[in-house]
């Protein structure tokens, strides 16, 4: 896995692997990663809520990342789940730019992988 480049970039790897990997962190890990992550709290604000320090804070949501990252590692759900869904998406792409769209077989499977693909990012909450 290649490291992301910019913090959005690492915001939203970190938000995708704590869908997959999140349930296999500590109580304290996944409240800190969700209040950093998803309400964009600060290593002070979190720090004040749990009445730690911020060395504290920011010590746990390394060890989260790289609990996470192991854990990709060696499972790969992540992976998998977005070559699923990127070979999803360029068939739908080929399919709904087919000038033989309008049968309604070919509807069909567009309106099934559209499902196929919701289902996905339901499952893994995304």
């Amino acid at each position: 896995m290649t490291s992301p480049t910019s913090p959005l970039e690492k915001k939203i790897l970190y938000t995708r692997l704590f869908a997959f990997y999140g349930p296999f962190l500590t109580e304290t890990q996944q409240k800190m990663v969700l209040m950093s992550l998803e309400e964009d709290c600060s290593l002070t604000e979190i720090a004040s809520l749990f009445g730690v320090t911020k060395q504290s804070v920011h010590d746990t949501l390394s060890k989260a990342e790289k609990s996470m990252l192991e854990h990709e590692n060696i499972l790969h759900l992540y992976k998998n789940y977005a070559k699923q869904s990127t070979a999803i998406c360029a068939c739908l792409q080929k399919l709904e730019s087919s000038s033989a769209k309008n049968c309604t077989e070919i509807q069909d499977v567009i309106n099934r992988l559209h499902s196929i693909l919701n289902d996905l990012e339901e499952d893994y909450g995304l």
